[in-house]
C-alpha cells in the first residue's frame, strides 16, 4: 500500500518519521496522555516509532502525523490492524489543536484515502465512553454504534463501525 502526503486547505498528513519524536513526547500531556501512550522519555518514543515503522513495513499499520499547512505538529491519525478483516482508525491531537475541526478533517482525509484503496473493507473506531469528543467525532464521521464493552484495562468503551 503506497501512501503519499494527503492535504486539504487546513491540514496535511505525512508518514511518521523519527524527526517527530520530540513533538510526540512534548504533546503527550493532558487527555492525550490519558488516551494514548503515556511516554516517560524520548527513548520510549523512539522505541515506539521503531516498532510502529516495522508494522508499517509489514502493511499492518499506517501511522501519519497531522501537520498544519505551515508544518506545525498537531497530532497523529493512524490505521491499525490493516491485515485483519476490520481495520481500526485512531486519532490524537495536541490539546491546543482540539475542538477546532482538525480531528474531523484529518480523519476524513485518511478515511477517504483508505476507502479508495480498500473499498470493501470495514473500519472500526473505538473510544472510551468518558472521552466525549472522541465519541462525538465517530458519530460526525458517520460511524454507527456496534457495541459497548469493557476493555482489557477495565475501561468502559464503545466500538463504532463504518461500512
Amino acid at each position: 500500500m503506497k501512501f503519499t502526503t494527503l492535504q486539504n486547505d487546513t491540514v496535511k498528513l505525512v508518514l511518521l518519521e523519527n524527526k517527530y519524536a520530540q513533538e510526540i513526547l512534548i504533546n503527550n500531556q493532558g487527555n492525550v496522555r490519558d488516551y494514548f501512550i503515556p511516554f516517560s522519555n524520548i527513548e520510549e518514543v523512539n522505541e515506539w516509532i521503531q516498532s510502529t515503522n516495522t508494522k508499517i513495513e509489514s502493511n499492518d499499520k499506517l501511522e501519519t502525523v497531522v501537520l498544519s499547512q505551515s508544518d506545525e505538529f498537531l497530532g497523529m491519525v493512524a490505521f491499525d490492524s490493516l491485515n485483519e478483516e476490520i481495520a481500526e482508525i485512531k486519532l490524537w491531537l495536541k490539546p491546543v489543536a482540539q475542538g477546532k475541526g482538525i480531528g474531523k478533517q484529518s480523519t476524513t482525509l485518511l478515511l477517504n484515502w483508505f476507502k479508495s484503496q480498500h473499498p470493501d473493507k470495514q473500519v472500526k473506531y473505538i473510544a472510551e465512553v468518558a472521552n466525549i469528543p472522541s465519541v462525538n467525532l465517530a458519530k460526525k464521521l458517520g460511524f454507527k454504534l456496534h457495541k459497548r464493552f469493557i476493555d482489557e484495562d477495565g475501561t468502559d468503551s464503545v466500538e463504532y463501525l463504518l461500512h
